[in-house]
């Protein structure tokens, strides 16, 4: 097992070692870029108002939400410096234990990344700061009902959530290289929605009163994104960039000499 691991530590160590030569002849040219993306949301899980852990019902609710984010930016790089400026649009929908919520949060977002080395390897780590105005919906509610079962008691569940004004996020990231002007990204950022709110009060009986459940909108958001960056170049060496990534004997020869 340890030979494997050892053997697969060797793999990537050379791969990530192929990455970095295969940049080194590449430039920074990039005057602004495009991306395109989605991913997905974790907000903090709501506590019970009475100190209830969670309620037994047909789903047996236990406070979570979660959600779907897209986003369409684009980012300007500031000449001679290893900083940028970023803005675009972003929706973000959420769910509810097993409720999707109709109206989605609808942002504007202005945020600035600095790259640490630069944008001239291929992976470019960068850490940043967001921050997001909301032009849609400040509030919206949401309610769900089932009838009772065989086993378990019908229950209701009607939400509330109280969008954020303003929410502002840490980020941290990096992108990949696919070619000179193609690149993925990877990134997490944790978005305090200020002011905000959601709470659920359920019901697992008639007979019982309801169980209100409540937290901040706060989430944590894990991000893919394809970036296109301009001056677009588009030459042969591009379009094998990635498979040689994967070519474990070029990158042996690499290595060895």
């Amino acid at each position: 097992m340890s030979a494997r691991l050892s053997r697969l530590i060797a793999f990537f160590f050379m791969l990530f070692s192929n990455s970095i030569a295969s940049a080194e002849d590449y430039n920074n040219p990039y005057n602004f870029s495009v991306e395109i993306g989605g991913g997905l949301l974790f907000a903090p899980r709501m506590k019970a108002d009475n100190g209830t852990k969670d309620v037994w019902t047909n789903h047996n609710f236990a406070g979570f939400v979660k959600g779907m984010s897209f986003k369409l930016r684009g980012e300007y790089y500031i000449p001679s410096t290893n900083f940028s400026i970023k803005g675009g649009i972003e929706n973000e929908s959420f769910q509810i234990q097993d409720s999707y919520v109709s109206e989605p949060l609808k942002q504007i977002m202005l945020g600035g990344r600095y790259y640490p080395i630069g944008m001239s390897k291929v992976f470019r780590p960068y850490v940043g700061f967001d921050t997001y105005y909301n032009i849609g919906r400040k509030r919206t509610e949401d309610f769900v009902y089932q009838s009772e079962g065989a086993y378990l008691p019908g229950y209701s569940q009607h939400s509330i959530l109280q969008y954020p004004r303003f929410s502002v996020s840490p980020v941290l990231g990096t992108d990949i290289a696919m070619s000179k002007s193609l690149s993925i990204g990877l990134e997490y950022g944790y978005r305090l929605g200020l002011s905000s709110k959601v709470q659920t009060n359920v019901q697992a009986k008639k007979t019982v009163p309801p169980t209100p459940f409540s937290a901040p909108l706060h989430r944590h958001s894990i991000a893919v994104t394809l970036k296109v960056s301009f001056p677009f170049t588009l030459e042969d060496v591009d379009l094998f960039t990635l498979f040689d990534l994967f070519d474990y004997k070029r990158i042996k020869e690499k290595i060895r000499y």
